[in-house]
């Protein structure tokens, strides 16, 4: 039975990954670049930040709204929210805890700001579980560096037809010996002996992992 799934206006970070066909690492080094912003949904009571300047003319959060106010402001916050200012903290980590839900919200003086903290720090681990890419991040970053996108799934396309052929040779060639692939981990020791023979070792595990491959292979290539 067909059922109508609600529209979603964001991607995870497997499926964006999917989407794009690259490594995890690649995302995470697009992030701490702050080239590509996740964004992290709050419910409830957040503090809201205003910013001065010091002497040297850098950034720096105020311990007190301006004004009349004289203390911390703190709204009730719901809805999605850029993750902003990634602090680096290994090749391929950082922490965030400064939100917005502006994509690129200014730093003023101004008594109000679209800027809050988050109650603690968050990780690059906590983004990829509990964090998404929204769709206008996600377009922003396509139309700026999507140049490469469409060679990358074309290698991606090439490379699974490259091994689905090797594959396919192999299975010829283990018929041809009498091997039967079918049972992988027999056969599996059969070649490890083989290419013993041949003076380039490749470990019966490793042979296995291929030859469990086979079946799809075939099947793609006899459709």
């Amino acid at each position: 039975m067909a059922i109508r799934i609600p529209a979603r206006n964001y991607l995870t970070f497997p499926e964006l990954q999917d989407r794009w066909q690259c490594t995890e690492n690649d995302l995470k080094f697009a992030i701490i670049s702050g080239e590509l912003k996740p964004s992290v949904r709050l419910l409830g009571t957040h503090t809201v930040l205003v910013w001065e300047q010091s002497a040297s003319g850098e950034w720096e959060i105020s311990e007190y709204h301006p004004g009349d106010l004289g203390y911390r402001l703190e709204i009730d916050v719901r809805g999605w929210q850029y993750l902003q200012d990634p602090i680096q903290t290994a090749a391929f980590d950082c922490k965030f805890w400064l939100v917005s839900d502006d994509r690129n919200p200014e730093k003023s003086e101004a008594p109000f700001s679209c800027w809050f903290a988050l109650p603690a720090h968050m990780k690059l681990d906590d983004v990829k579980n509990t964090g998404v890419f929204l769709l206008e991040e996600v377009a922003r970053y396509e139309a700026k560096h999507g140049g490469n996108l469409d060679s990358v799934k074309e290698e991606k396309i090439l490379a699974t037809r490259e091994r689905y052929t090797l594959l396919t040779i192999i299975a010829a060639l283990a018929k041809e010996a009498k091997i039967n692939v079918n049972q992988p981990g027999k056969a599996a020791i059969c070649i490890e002996d083989l290419t013993d023979n041949l003076g380039a070792h490749v470990s019966k595990r490793a042979i296995e992992d291929h030859l469990k491959k086979i079946p799809e292979a075939l099947e793609t290539r006899m459709k």
